[in-house]
Order: C-alpha cells, then structure tokens, then sequence
C-alpha cells in the first residue's frame, strides 16, 4: 500500500448518520454537501477499501466530475490514520515515496486510537480520537461538507472546532502572528521567488499541514500530500482544501501533545537531518563581497572583534559570469582561493559558495556540455530544453526527480569541490525562479537589464510535448491542454487577490520532466528534489554529514537541507515577524531555520541590527546576510551591534553542548529547535498566541525586544520557576504563568533556564571547534516548584516529600526532551543528557555511546537533619559497554547549582564507578566550593571529572541547612 510502514489492525469502525460532538454545519453552509455515496466496500484487517460514485454534480463551472472513485483507509504509522481518494482508472500524479527519507515503521495495533466512521449516502467520513469517546471532537471529518474530484480541482472540507488555534500551512510572511487566521482568506500554497518583506502572500515553499490545538493542550495534525497547486482555506469552523490536480491522500495524526503531531508527521514525510556541528556556529554572507581579498578581510575583522564566526559564505560574486561551478578567474582566481581556503580551514572555519538552478546555454560550458549529452534538462512544449532567463542569462533547468540529473549533479559538485574545498551548499533560486514567463522563450542578445526578461517569449497551444499528460488523465483533447493547464478552472490565490498566472516568473506547467510528468504536477516538489539530489551528492563526494542551505522547500525538505526565510527588508516589522517565520518551518518538519539578520533588503541601522543579532544568535541557524544595493552589516561595524553580537553569541556558542543536543533530539522525534511556547504548556492558551518569545528545546526561554527604542520587554513566564542565563536571578511563575516586564537595555537579551534542567556548557569560544574540544562546565536548575523548605522539615516522611513532589512536577512543561525519574525521598531534583560525536559522521543511529545522561537531586533531610546533594554522570547502555562509541569526552570542569538552599556545606567528593563496582573517591576541597549570595548560586569549580563510557560518576556533597544542628562533621563553612 502506497506509505505504508506496516501493516496493523484498524480501529473500530462504524456507519453513522450523526456526527458526535464538537463540529458541524453551520448557517454559512447550509446546503451544498455530499456528490458521492459508497457503492462497494471492503473491511479487512488491515484497511478499509470502498467505490465511490458520483450521486449528483457540483460546480460544473469547474470542469466535469472524476467517476468512479476508491477509497482506502489503513493505518500507516502508530497514532497515524491514512485516507486516500484517487479515480479508480489511473493515470492522476502522485508523488512517488522515494522523495521523502522515512524512519522505519511499526506494526503497532491502533485498535484504541481512532474510531473512524463511515456515512453511505451521501458520502463522508469521520475520524474520533478514541481517548475521548466518541463525545470527543472529531480529529477529522467531512460531515455535511461537500467532496469534489474534477480533472483539475478536487475539494475537501473538515469542520474542525471554532476554540481550535490552527498552524502550519505555509509559506508566507505572518503579518498577524503564528496562529492561522480563521477568517476565509485563501493561503495559497505554489512556490514562487517573492521577496519575503511581502507578508501574507505565498513565497518560496509549500507544506500542506495543519496543528490543531485545542485549548485543554491536546494536539493533532492533518497533512494533505499532494504537491500541485492549492488553497488552504481556515473559516471558524473548518478547513477547506481546494486543490487543481493529483490525488486526495491525507495523513491524520492523532497527537495528543504537539510533540506527539510532530513525531508523527515526520514518522511520514522524514525527519529533520542532524547537521554537521560546525553549520550550528555564526554565519556572514554578503551579496556584493567583489573579490576574495574582501572576503577575507571580513573574517578577519571578525576574529579582531572578537566575535564568534565559524562559516564565510559568498554570494554569485565568486562566480565567473554567474555560472554554477567555477570561479572567476581575476577576482576569485583559483589559486588566492585556495590559499584563502586553507587557511580558513586551519582556523577551524568554513566556507558555504551559493549555487543556482539554472544552467547557462554556453557550449564549452562543462555542466552545460555534459547536460545536453546526459539529456538532465526540463523541456518545454516543443521537446527542446527548455530555456529561462536567470542571473547567467539564457539558462536550462535540470529535472532533479530523474537519476540521471542527480548522477549528472554529483560530477558537477565534484568538479567544483576540487576546484575550490567548500564546506556545504547554499541552493538558490529553486522555486524555480525564471526571469520570464512564457511556454517556450528563444534565444537573444541581452538586454539592457539581467533581471528583466529579454528573451522573446510566447505560448504554444497545440498538443503536449509528448507527456503523459497525468495531471488529468487521458480525457483531455491534447490540443486543449496546454491551454487548459496554463489557466485551470480554478485560479489558486497565486500572489494573493492578484491570482496570478501559473507560469507567472516560473518554467510553464507545461514543460514536461524526463518521465513525462509535468510542471503543473512536480513544481512545488522541484527544491525538495534539488536538496535531495544535494544531499545525495555530498554524502557520496565528502563521504561526510552534509551541510545544505535551500531557500525552496516541502513538505519533507528538512530531511535534507536547512531553510533560511528569504529576502526579508532591514524594518522593524521584519524583526517581529522573524519568530513566527521560524515557528512555521519548524512545525511543518524542517526545524533547522532562520532569517536573514539585520534584514538583506535596504539599509539598517545599529539599534536595529543590535536587537536582531540579539535575538539571531537563538535562531537555529544564525546568519547576517545583506543585498548587493544595500550598505555593509558585519557584526563589527558598530560598537552596539558588537557588543551585543559577543554576548548573544558568546552564549550561543557556550550553549552548543546543549544545542547539538537538542538538534539531536529533533533529528529522532521531529520536535522543532526554536519551539512555540504551547509545545511545553499546551494546557496554557496564553501560550497559543505567544509568538514574540520562543524556547530552544524544552528548557531555553528567549525573550528579545522587538521595538525600536523600547529598553524592556514584558515577557511571558510559564508556569515555573526560571532562572537568568546571564546572572541566574529568579523568576518565580511557580503559582502559574505571569507577565514580567524585564530589563533589556541595548546589546542586552533576556534568556531564562527552566528549573528542572541540567544543561550542558562549553567555554567562551569563537568558533565551534574550540568550544567542542573544551571542557563542560553543568549549569544545575534544581525543580523546587511547590517546595517550602521552611516547612520541609528533618525526618518530614517520605510520603509528604513525594505528594510535594508531584505537586512540583505539575508546575513544569507537559512533555521534556529526556526522561526525567524522580529519585526516592528527593525533595529536588533536575536532569538533561548531552550528545557528542565527531560532529561529522554520517552514522548517528544506535548512540546509546554518544550520550552521557545528568541527573541532579536533594534528598530529604534524614532524622540527623543531613540533606545530601548529588550530580550524577552516567550512559544508559542496553548493551553494557559494548554500546559505548569512540567519543573524545570533554573534562567537567564546573558545575553551577540554582535553586538550592542557603545551607553550610559539609563534605564534598568526587566518586567514580563502572559497570562492576566503584572505582574510587576523592574529596572536594572547601576552596573548590562557593555561595554567590547575590544570584543564590553554589558553585564548584576546577573538578577536572574525566567522563568516560562506561564509567559513571557523582558529585555528591552534604547539606546543613541554616539555624538546624548537624550532627555530621561539617567540613565546609556556611555559605555568605
């Protein structure tokens, strides 16, 4: 079956003629529902099997109705419900799986997930999340709606409750925040090169997925696979789907948290690629660097700054005549490349060139040579390559979905790579972006401008190229097609209210790929093809973890490459839409993400450019990149926006054990980097439109100042205690979540650890190498939520101790990244892990080795009044110490514990064991041991604690809390 992981057995099922709970028709809709009723059905173990035929037709205006129809229900993935409804005849596109990069499926049995009922007559279909009954509201259903399948629009609706926030559905700029709009407007879903400053209309990707969430937290997701052309309507009380072509294939995902929905999305469409650790560092691009002189003057001036850079990037300026793969040979010669190179790479620096789609028309141009001879190229409606008008000038576009191009792709890459060493790839232009617009465009000399089109350009309506014609079937008169193709009955929201053309700045739909599909159906999917093809390149040249930077995406394209948000303007209101930009990739599956900061468009000014940097160093990917007209935005160039570039990125770079971490997790679960605050407390509505804050992970809180002049910002705190990045001062939303207006002065950000947390910590450092190789200090927020140590008195049973605890528990998120036990007659406690490798490998499953797990707790006062504090290092390793993994492990240097009592502290030691028994102790002395009153912190400091698989060690120290009487010997001094 097509998508399918495994086979399991199906839920309940149930004809019904009412739809329990939650949604229905309303008077905005009272009449038009139904067009189909089963006439055929088949329920077997694994699936559902029906015929569709049409009962009465709608929408004539819309072409005629697709007759008959199957349907098919089955569970693809756990928590996972796929329904498809594609013609009985064939013949209609549907994108193949092999583009998506899926984890391995399950057999897991469903039978207590959904309930899925089935009405005959008319046709519809719902879908109840089981863990509610069937009182619940429905996580999809068609009741009282309308389905349309025609030879070029096929529509679907799902009433989905007024109280849901809805997200996803993108791309475009959200003017109006992250949560959807339920207000009618038409999102339209075709990929076109808009500059992102644009809001609100369609830009550079499509991801047909929408999150629900309902105000109790609970969660579930609906993606419509389908890659042709479409809007996404959301109305108060449903989602309507209208689409010019392929099939209705939708996965529905039944939660129940938001991390749960991403799990499960990317269980379908792949999950997200784990970067190689250098590409987590800072990044600098300029379009306009004219020679490589300037370019490395730039990394120097970093280095003499000292701002942390660990990737210069170069725009087409390296290109000779803005060819793919080579370089101009005076400004950017081969040779001061490669000694710029080398010594870029001696630094433990990288280098990221820009490629574009289009290929030049230039005989004796290699990559053009060898595509004509290897046949790679996209033709147009007269069987020729076609040809389009890019940065080159006259250009041809590769087809990335044939093997052919992609083997084609890797001798090009190679040849570059040994022409200049770079690092990864920067993937531009790849909606595709074409400078004309027309069926088939000549040859001509150039114009006066390379951005407007010169090339004589005109439509063709006659019959196809030979294509298939799959988008519709063999129905069609092929003399009609084109036309037909060009201007479908149904115009998408193309650009907005403008409704433009199909082919508007694009190859024509009608050009047909090597296999004979066409544009119309493959366009959306042409950059996840490109990154794909990328991908596949870099791994089988460097034989490394690929770094790939695409500007065009779908549904699926965080398996493969990064996303930057596009061509956004140096305003204020970009900065504030950034964070719901990011969010939006982030919960269609493509995590590792971020703007251009200070803005690429237009000039900008120290105030502004010190606040985004402030907020950018948080981004996933975190890169200053400016236009060729604009002026110079390096770091360096004002004394704000550095001092504000080394702390925000001087924290950055000291996070990274625990950023890499956290991408480590995203890479095995799909959850987003750069989270919305509802991923940790759905249960909180406030957090459903919170979209000016974000959280890295589970336990990061970032709180920037979007407005110009404004020295504060009134962050939302969860509920939680929460503890500064910067001077570990207390915010206590223990009660519940709170407002606090913070103190942010220029070149300031507020960033906040949630208690609960261990988090893992490198050196200062300005690159990435120098912090991976160095030594760990744990920054220890202890969960003391609900906790009153006045009243947690010595000998308190341990029956209380625990009610407290659980009550302290409550307060923290609904879902963490790690297991977190809690230990017996613990009073306080924290954890997290850290993932290591060599930042390179291409091998990242099976790393039980690769993680060192941390776990902090206060024990209950025993009847001596003696608290003891311990930091436990350990690997969890199903295999014993076989599982462990060749990983260089940085020395604990520090550790820094927050939230613990004011107490004098008695003895301190170090104790090591193995898998066999401990291997030995050694004491901590009073000199190592600080109480920094002003911040409530104990610290320990120059431990020089070797990790090692499998060895576990614990730093344990015991407590006398201030005014009791101890009756160990206290070894220590009372703390301030």
């Amino acid at each position: 079956m097509p998508g399918s992981m495994g086979v399991v057995r199906l839920a309940a099922v149930c004809l019904c003629l009412v739809v329990a709970g939650g949604a229905h028709a309303t008077d905005e809709h009272p009449t038009t529902f139904g067009s189909y009723k089963i006439v055929e059905r088949q329920d077997q173990e694994e699936c559902i099997e029906a015929k569709l035929d049409i009962q009465r037709g709608v929408l004539p205006d819309l072409g005629r109705d697709v007759n008959p129809l199957k349907l098919l229900v089955n569970a693809s993935h756990p928590d996972t419900l796929h329904l498809k409804i594609s013609p009985v005849v064939g013949g209609r596109w549907d994108i193949p799986d092999d583009y998506f990069l899926r984890p391995e499926g399950t057999s897991e049995a469903i039978e207590k997930v959904f309930g899925i009922c089935l009405d005959e007559s008319p046709f519809a279909i719902t879908v109840h999340p089981l863990r509610g009954g069937y009182t619940s509201a429905p996580l999809f259903t068609t009741n009282k709606t309308q389905l349309v399948f025609k030879d070029q629009y096929m529509e679907v609706t799902s009433l989905i409750p007024k109280e849901a926030s809805l997200y996803g559905a993108g791309e475009f700029t959200p003017s109006k925040g992250f949560r959807l709009q339920r207000n009618g407007k038409p999102i339209a879903l075709w990929n076109r090169d808009m500059q992102a400053k644009f809001p609100d209309v369609n830009l550079y990707g499509s991801r047909p997925f929408v999150m629900s969430v309902l105000p109790d937290g609970t969660a579930s997701g609906i993606l419509l696979l389908n890659s042709n052309g479409m809007d996404i309507i959301p109305e108060k009380d449903r989602i309507t789907w209208k689409a010019i072509g392929g099939v209705l294939d939708f996965y529905i995902f039944a939660g129940p948290t938001p991390a749960d929905v991403m799990r499960q999305l990317t269980a379908v469409v792949g999950r997200p690629h784990l970067p190689p650790y250098w590409s987590l560092g800072f990044h600098n691009c300029k379009w306009g660097y004219k020679t490589v002189e300037e370019a490395e003057e730039v990394v120097r001036n970093y280095s003499r700054a000292g701002i942390p850079l660990d990737t210069m990037w170069t725009d087409i300026d390296y290109m000779d005549g803005n060819r793919d793969f080579s370089l101009d040979p005076v400004r950017y010669a081969e040779p001061k490349m490669k000694a710029f190179l080398d010594r870029l790479h001696a630094a433990n620096q990288s280098w990221v060139p820009i490629i574009d789609a289009g290929i030049k028309v230039d005989p004796g141009y290699p990559a053009y040579d060898d595509g004509i001879a290897s046949d790679v190229f996209v033709k147009d409606a007269t069987g020729a390559p076609y040809i389009g008008q890019v940065w080159p000038g006259p250009t041809h576009f590769p087809d990335f979905g044939h093997q052919s191009t992609v083997d084609w792709w890797k001798r090009q890459i190679a040849a570059a790579h040994e022409l200049s060493a770079f690092d990864g790839l920067w993937i531009d232009m790849d909606e595709v972006s074409n400078f004309c617009t027309g069926e088939v465009c000549e040859l001509a000399p150039p114009g006066p401008s390379m951005t407007n089109c010169y090339l004589p350009c005109h439509n063709k309506l006659g019959p196809s190229n030979g294509s298939t014609g799959a988008a519709l079937g063999d129905w069609w008169p092929s003399a009609k097609q084109n036309a037909s193709l060009r201007s479908p009955p149904y115009a998408i929201h193309n650009g907005g209210d403008e409704r433009l053309p199909l082919d508007t700045k694009t190859m024509p739909v009608t050009a047909s790929n090597l296999d004979g599909t066409l544009q119309y159906d493959t366009h959306n999917i042409y950059g996840l093809a490109e990154a794909k093809a990328t991908h596949e390149a870099l791994v089988a040249i460097k034989q490394t973890r690929p770094f790939i930077l695409t500007r065009s995406t779908f549904i699926g394209s965080g398996a493969y490459a990064a996303h930057w948000t596009g061509d956004n303007a140096a305003t204020w209101d970009d900065l504030r839409w950034s964070i719901p930009g990011v969010f939006q990739s982030g919960v269609t599956g493509i995590p590792f993400v971020g703007p251009d900061i200070c803005g690429f468009l237009g000039n900008t000014t120290e105030e502004l450019c010190a606040r985004w940097i402030s907020v950018g160093a948080f981004y996933p990917f975190s890169r200053d990149h400016s236009d060729i007209n604009g002026g110079y935005q390096e770091l360096y160039r004002w004394e704000a926006v550095a001092g504000a570039a080394r702390t925000a990125l001087g924290l950055r770079y000291k996070m990274l054990p625990t950023l890499y971490t956290i991408f480590k997790h995203s890479r095995d679960t799909g959850a987003p980097i750069a989270r919305p605050l509802f991923f940790g407390w759905p249960h909180d509505p406030i957090t459903h439109t919170t979209d000016a804050q974000f959280l890295l992970g589970d336990s990061i809180l970032v709180s920037p100042v979007l407005h110009e002049g404004a020295n504060s910002v009134k962050a939302y705190f969860p509920q939680g205690k929460w503890y500064s990045a910067f001077d570990h001062s207390e915010v206590d939303a223990s009660e519940g979540g709170k407002h606090v207006e913070l103190s942010a002065p220029l070149g300031k950000i507020p960033v906040h650890i949630l208690e609960g947390s261990v988090l893992p910590m490198g050196p200062p450092g300005t690159t990435t190498a120098a912090v991976r190789t160095g030594s760990l200090s744990l920054l220890v927020a202890l969960n003391t939520s609900a906790m009153s140590y006045s009243t947690d008195k010595p000998g308190q049973d341990i029956a209380t101790s625990r009610r407290l605890l659980h009550q302290q528990a409550r307060a923290g998120p609904a879902v963490r990244d790690h297991s977190c036990p809690v230990p017996e007659r613990s009073r306080a406690h924290a954890c997290g892990s850290m993932f290591l490798d060599d930042g390179l490998q291409l091998q990242v499953t099976g790393a039980e080795g690769h993680v060192v797990k941390f776990a902090a707790s206060l024990a209950a006062a025993d009847a001596n009044g003696m608290i003891q504090g311990a930091v436990d290092l350990s690997f969890a390793l199903s295999d014993g110490p076989a599982a462990c993994a060749d990983v260089a492990w940085p020395a604990v240097e520090n550790v820094t514990i927050l939230g613990h009592p004011r107490a004098s502290i008695g003895k301190v030691e170090l104790v090591t064991s193995s898998p066999s028994g401990p291997l030995g102790a050694a004491d901590v002395t009073p000199d190592q041991v600080s109480w920094h009153p002003e911040s409530g912190a104990l610290m320990f400091t120059s431990l020089d604690l070797t990790i090692a698989c499998p060895t576990s060690a614990q730093l344990r120290w015991e407590i006398c809390e201030e005014g009791e009487q101890c009756f160990s010997p206290a070894l220590g001094r009372v703390m301030g």
